[in-house]
């Protein structure tokens, strides 16, 4: 008998479908790479307790992300600062909303940076003592 492979399709939910089929600009179309929103904190020592912060970000992740989506953590302890990478430009927003209201006691500054075609966002979120 030969071997056969197998090749299994990969499909995605209907709501990244439709994301998909939206026009590009003439600038989307020459540049291909995937645009990513970032959620950063800055000044995250001020925290007591940091885990917190943490599993309340991997929680709402876990809670309203598509299955196959997945989220990059990186943690520069230089700079006292986490940033997290993820796909969804909507739950980023709403994760950084959830940590504005939940750690209000440490007053955060948010600032959201999105360029003129609103594909992506940079959400900045710096903890005052």
């Amino acid at each position: 008998m030969t071997n056969k492979e197998q090749v299994i399709a990969q499909t995605r939910d209907k709501k990244s479908v439709n994301e998909a089929g939206k026009k590009r600009t003439k600038k989307q179309k020459e540049n291909r790479g995937v645009e990513a929103s970032f959620l950063a904190f800055e000044k995250v020592s001020v925290l007591e307790n940091q885990d917190e912060l943490f599993s309340l970000v991997k929680n709402l992740a876990g809670k309203y992300s598509n299955k196959d989506e997945d989220m990059k953590r990186t943690v520069n302890k230089k700079s006292d600062s986490v940033v997290y990478e993820m796909m969804e430009k909507n739950l980023c927003l709403s994760i950084a909303r959830h940590v504005v209201k939940a750690f209000k006691h440490h007053h955060p500054k948010m600032e959201i940076h999105n360029p003129e075609d609103n594909i992506f966002y940079r959400i900045t979120i710096r903890f005052e003592g």
